[in-house]
């Protein structure tokens, strides 16, 4: 096509496909997915360069329609390289060497959206833990009453950890949300601990022996471990 406005010859092509992609999963639920899509050159890089366009800067369309529900799109980036091929080439004055082609990677990044993915994954384990500081609040001398609640408060969390890797099964690697549930888990062992030495003569730690400290001393814990995490 005469492009009269740049003064140039441009083309276009559109091509649709499926394109594979692995996905990294260490920051879930708050993971970024840069969806590569690899473009190369079919002539030696002496003679064709592949480089996104600083007249023309690529965007893309915001109402994708096979776009999963919870996804957008925040933007396009691009990535030059160059590999090394097995044909031969001659250039202008002789010399032979193999092939170089010209490399143009478009990464399409993809962003879960909303918070409710959060809400939706560690709400039971919440819960659990929130149960867990209701503890504090029965009088000591119902030490049997406080640790059926704790313990219902520990298979509450365990509950809320299998439904999280229902829906990350087959996932290998150690993720937020992993982090985040065993934190969970470690707090109300922590004040199932803090009820029991509450209770026994043998061992005594004198601030941990006020409800209002040891409610305190959890939650910050909690509130701590969250924000590092997230």
């Amino acid at each position: 096509l005469d492009d009269s406005l740049y003064n140039k010859y441009s083309y276009a092509s559109e091509v649709e496909n499926n394109f594979h992609h692995v996905w990294d999963l260490k920051n879930y639920p708050f993971d970024r997915q840069f969806l590569k899509i690899k473009l190369i050159a079919s002539e030696d890089s002496s003679m064709v360069i592949l480089k996104p366009s600083e007249n023309l800067p690529s965007s893309f369309n915001n109402t994708i329609s096979s776009l999963k529900k919870g996804y957008f799109i925040k933007g396009v980036s691009f990535s030059e390289s160059y590999i090394n091929s097995p044909f031969d080439f001659v250039d202008n004055k002789g010399n032979f060497r193999k092939k170089v082609f010209s490399v143009l990677t478009l990464n399409v990044e993809v962003n879960r959206s909303g918070s409710w993915l959060f809400v939706k994954l560690f709400l039971g384990s919440f819960l659990s833990f929130f149960i867990s500081l209701i503890v504090f609040m029965i009088p000591t001398r119902e030490f049997e009453s406080k640790i059926s609640l704790s313990i219902g408060a520990i298979f509450g969390a365990i509950g809320n950890r299998y439904f999280v890797d229902s829906a990350m099964s087959g996932v290998q690697v150690l993720t937020k949300a992993d982090i985040i549930n065993n934190i969970i888990l470690l707090l109300i062992v922590f004040n199932i601990v803090i009820v029991t030495l509450q209770k026994t003569k043998k061992y005594n730690i004198p601030y941990l022996e006020n409800n209002d400290n040891a409610i305190y001393l959890s939650s910050l814990i909690f509130i701590l471990s969250i924000f590092l995490v997230l």
